[in-house]
C-alpha cells in the first residue's frame, strides 16, 4: 500500500523505496537503542559506509557483476566494524555515545571533503543496479518489490532473533545498565 499512498501524495517510487530502505536502517538502530540500550549517534555512518563501498566497488573495480559489490560493501563495513569497534565498544555510558559521534563527523569529513574518490557534494554519478536473476533492478516497481520483500524478512528475522536468547540478553544488558544508573541516582537511606 506504500506505493500507492504516496504515488498519491505525489510523490515518487523512488520515495517509497527510501522509505523502506531507511525503515530497515531504523530497525537495526532499534536493536542498538531500543534493546541494547545503548546510545549512538553514528548509526548513519555505517548506513552510509556500505552505500559508499557499493558505490565505489561499481565504478572503479565491479562495473557488471553485483556480486563483486556486494561483497566489497561487506567486507568495507567489516573492517571498519573491526577497527572503530576496537575502540569504541571498550567505553560505556556518555564515552560511547561521543566516540559514535566523532566517528559519524569523521566518515562525514571524508565523504564530503574527498571530492576526487565519492565526488564530494555532487554525490556519486553514474551508478546503476544491475540484472539479477534474470530480473531487470532498473524498473521501479521490480526494486521497490525486491527492497519491501527484503524489508518484510528483515522484520520476521528480527522478530525471531529478539525472541531468541541472544535478544534476551540483549535486554538484560540494557536493564542492568539501566538498574545501574538509577541506583546511583538514588539517594541513600543514611544520607
Amino acid at each position: 500500500m506504500l506505493p500507492f499512498a504516496l504515488l498519491a501524495g505525489g510523490l515518487t517510487m523512488t520515495s517509497a523505496t527510501d522509505v523502506v530502505i531507511f525503515a530497515i536502517a531504523c530497525m537495526a538502530l532499534n536493536v542498538l537503542v531500543g534493546h541494547t540500550g545503548l546510545v549512538s549517534f553514528g548509526h548513519g555512518a555505517w548506513f552510509g559506509l556500505g552505500a559508499y563501498a557499493a558505490a565505489l566497488a561499481q565504478r572503479h573495480w565491479f562495473p557488471d557483476p553485483c556480486c563483486g559489490r556486494r561483497c566489497s560493501r561487506l567486507r568495507s563495513c567489516a573492517v571498519a566494524g573491526i577497527v572503530i569497534g576496537f575502540f569504541v565498544l571498550r567505553r560505556r555510558g556518555v564515552y560511547f555515545s561521543l566516540l559514535t559521534l566523532a566517528f559519524s563527523a569523521l566518515t562525514y569529513a571524508i565523504a564530503f571533503r574527498w571530492t576526487a574518490f565519492t565526488g564530494g557534494e555532487n554525490g556519486l554519478g553514474g551508478v546503476t543496479r544491475a540484472n539479477w536473476l534474470g530480473v531487470d533492478l532498473e524498473n521501479r516497481w521490480v526494486y521497490y518489490t525486491l527492497v519491501a520483500l527484503v524489508g518484510l524478512m528483515v522484520v520476521h528475522g528480527l522478530a525471531r532473533f529478539h525472541a531468541s536468547p541472544i535478544g534476551s540478553v540483549l535486554l538484560a544488558i540494557r536493564e542492568t545498565s539501566s538498574g545501574r544508573n538509577s541506583s546511583a541516582m538514588r539517594p541513600s537511606a543514611t544520607g
